[in-house]
């Protein structure tokens, strides 16, 4: 009997198990990705439209990805333009970009999700038709807790104000202008934000450019894979660059 009963409580658990969740082909995590405005500048000097900000890292985005790097039946190596109609598969979401919507975190994201290459708007409109509109997807599937855009940009400055990665870098003695191994850079940020991070450089470069923070459908923080946290950088030194006002003059001549 107790067998019959462990047998009849195992088939409740698996006869009630989210039906929301299960809607979901894959499983997904997130890079909540925050960038070194001027690295970028240094190496696009063309594309760099305004004076870096270097008294912080500033958010490139939050990134949905498959948790096993592929997700059968879906298009790409992860989920992206899922409101797009341009392909033979219908979009996923019908999302577009409204910059009304997040009016009440204008100051928050001037401040900490600038662009560098084009205006805050269209870098803003291309984060959510790439990204966003897929995370969004995802959550609504499972009944996460980001299902709008507003919850979407509205939860990247939250997780944000959670891990300040230039002080994590400085407490670790990596300052701009400074150099130390790639595992210095990830010991740091784990030491600060409690994981461990991706570490991105320029392409090719020694430079550090983006520090990734792995998180769960749920937004918990978790730590990066350890075979994927550093990743395009050359050699095993990286360099955070320093920021000169006399670059300024560079720019505003272009």
């Amino acid at each position: 009997m107790r067998y019959l009963s462990f047998a009849i409580a195992t088939l409740l658990v698996l006869t009630t198990r989210d039906p929301v969740r299960a809607q979901a082909p894959c499983d997904e995590f997130f890079y909540l990705v925050q960038q070194w405005g001027p690295t970028f500048c240094k190496h696009d000097r063309q594309k760099c439209r305004q004076a870096p900000v270097s008294s912080h890292f500033t958010l490139h985005g939050l990134w949905p990805n498959y948790d096993k790097g592929h997700c059968p039946g879906k298009k790409g190596a992860w989920p992206q333009n899922c409101d797009d109609s341009s392909t033979d598969l219908p979009p996923e979401c019908d999302c577009p970009f409204d910059a009304s919507i997040l009016s009440d975190l204008s100051s928050d994201m001037l401040e900490n999700w600038p662009s560098y290459g084009q205006t805050n708007t269209d870098f803003w409109k291309h984060e959510w038709d790439k990204h966003g509109s897929c995370a969004i997807t995802y959550e609504q599937e499972i009944g996460g807790p980001v299902t709008t855009e507003h919850e979407y940009f509205a939860k990247a400055l939250e997780l944000r104000n959670q891990c300040n990665v230039l002080d994590s870098l400085a407490a670790a003695g990596i300052t701009p202008g400074g150099r130390a191994p790639a595992s210095d850079f990830i010991a740091a940020i784990k030491q600060g934000c409690g994981v461990s991070p991706q570490l991105a450089c320029h392409s090719g470069s020694s430079d550090a450019e983006e520090i990734r923070v792995c998180y769960d459908d749920a937004f918990q923080a978790i730590d990066c894979q350890q075979a994927k946290q550093v990743e395009d950088c050359r050699g095993s030194i990286v360099s955070l660059p320093a920021w000169q006002e006399s670059s300024l003059a560079s720019i505003a001549e272009q």
